[in-house]
């Protein structure tokens, strides 16, 4: 690429403001964070962190994954570490150096944590106030009043009936996430859908072909009409969907 050419102090202070335009204010403050993180992990042990070996980032990486709380349970989660591993490739892209966390050595140890995470049940803990009938009560009823159009309101059919769904049949986010519309079944005594084995190297993914059926009657969902599901699907007129097809990927009328 040549030598780098002498510029003004001004004129790299707008290219550096040009590069974090696209990132939020607080997005810059957690990747600033981590990368002090990571530098003065690299400081402690002797690495250089700008450029920074695969072998060293896959080191901090399992070097972090084995920290415990005072609680013995691990301290962060496996998409706290690939944030981390994200914002170390973000550094050296932006500063013309080959991302070090593109490597096998780092993605195979990613990948190995998450399995492992998975396997020992080893996620950290932040348990959260469960939502109650009166809760999405409120909830759906807000996201109706909300909708000031015909686009607005079949995307609110579309959010209320993944929440009635979520709430009665006790799924977790996963499961919603990876339900395609040849999983959803509307019976008149009842709504099933195919919750689906999460795929431990994949969070939030789904092998194919695992899971089974998961059926509500009417009587467990919450007071707010069970027909919501079957009355956002009719509203919304479906492509033969293909396999693996998002709910949220139909065409409207």
């Amino acid at each position: 690429m040549g030598c780098v050419p002498q510029l003004s102090k001004q004129t790299v202070a707008q290219i550096a403001g040009a590069l974090e335009a696209p990132q939020s204010a607080g997005t810059r403050r957690v990747y600033a964070s981590d990368w002090r993180r990571f530098r003065s992990w690299c400081h402690t042990h002797g690495h250089p962190s700008l450029p920074a070996h695969p072998t060293t980032v896959a080191a901090y990486l399992v070097a972090t994954a084995d920290t415990l709380t005072d609680a013995g349970e691990k301290a962060y989660s496996p998409s706290t570490l690939n944030r981390w591993a994200s914002v170390i490739g973000h550094y050296h892209r932006t500063t013309n150096l080959r991302n070090p966390c593109t490597e096998a050595l780092v993605t195979a140890t990613l990948s190995g944590i998450c399995r492992t995470y998975a396997t020992n049940g080893d996620r950290p803990r932040n348990p959260r106030a469960p939502l109650l009938t009166s809760d999405i009560v409120t909830i759906v009823r807000s996201a109706r009043q909300a909708v000031t159009g015909w686009a607005a309101e079949v995307h609110e059919r579309r959010d209320s009936a993944l929440l009635l769904m979520g709430f009665a049949g006790a799924f977790r986010r996963s499961d919603l996430v990876a339900l395609t519309s040849g999983d959803v079944t509307v019976h008149r005594l009842e709504g099933g859908a195919r919750a689906a084995a999460a795929d431990q190297d994949r969070p939030g993914r789904r092998r194919d072909g695992a899971g089974a059926a998961v059926h509500q009657p009417p009587s467990q969902l919450p007071t707010v009409r069970v027909r919501e599901v079957g009355t956002g699907r009719r509203r919304i007129r479906h492509r033969r969907p293909p396999r693996g097809d998002p709910v949220s990927a139909v065409e409207a009328k």
